[in-house]
């Protein structure tokens, strides 16, 4: 897999949003426009933040994998607007979106169709934010409330053109 190729798409498409996917008891998925992407522990690697509010949480926390799937911009505005918008607590939003899901080739959780690239991705390293090592302008604009990222580094073990 030659992640050289596609960072520059990936950084573009991942500021317009992005499906974040993961499966427990059910297949679940939320908009995601923030994320980093490059070589940690000697493997490509993709970190996303998930606040700890989010039903999403849960479910990567138990399986320790995601898919990523990045549509081309302008492309599915109004579904990453209701995934990001709800909660999967009361929302089937599959469903809701009518979102396709297509299966991915080296993990469990499926990949929400949509042309661009999607990512599949299994957790090597999780984090919570410390609030005491954050700078006051970070934290009051971006964690008013408290509802702190967790940090997901994982290895991306694939990527695949839709």
């Amino acid at each position: 897999m030659e992640i050289s190729k596609y960072m520059n798409q990936i950084y573009e498409n991942l500021s317009k949003g992005a499906f974040l996917t993961t499966k427990d008891e059910k297949v679940n998925t939320m908009t995601v426009s923030w994320g980093l992407i490059g070589i940690e522990w000697g493997t490509p690697v993709m970190t996303v933040m998930v606040r700890e509010s989010r039903f999403t949480k849960d479910a990567l926390d138990k399986n320790n994998e995601f898919t990523l799937t990045l549509p081309i911009p302008g492309e599915m505005a109004e579904e990453l607007g209701f995934c990001g918008s709800k909660s999967g607590r009361d929302f089937d939003k599959i469903a809701e979106c009518n979102l396709s899901l297509v299966n991915s080739d080296f993990i469990d959780t499926p990949i929400v169709y949509a042309k661009g690239l999607a990512l599949e991705c299994k957790v090597l390293y999780k984090e919570e934010i410390n609030s005491a090592n954050m700078c006051c302008a970070v934290k009051n604009k971006w964690y008013a409330s408290n509802d702190f990222h967790t940090y997901y580094h994982a290895q991306i073990v694939n990527i695949k053109e839709l």
